[in-house]
């Protein structure tokens, strides 16, 4: 930790050990964080976690936002 003031600077610093059970790999998660009914449909955000996902997202690493629904474009015949 590094605390600046106006007329000194001090830095501490403690050297520490985890030890855990951990169960490493893959965690993932999807949270629906808002839902909004427009023209009779839902708009929904979901923000999803992927442990495995080494990409800044939307949010942080492994975090991205999801825009529902997805509609895909319609082929005219």
């Amino acid at each position: 930790m590094s605390v600046v003031g106006a007329y000194a600077q001090t830095n501490a610093s403690v050297a520490f050990r985890l030890e855990s059970n951990l169960k490493l790999g893959q965690f993932s998660f999807s949270q629906s964080d808002l839902s909004i009914p427009v023209a009779g449909i839902p708009l929904t955000v979901v923000r999803t976690y992927n442990s495995l996902n080494p990409m800044l997202g939307d949010f942080g690493y492994g975090l991205n936002l999801a825009r529902q629904p997805r509609h895909k474009p319609c082929q005219r015949v």
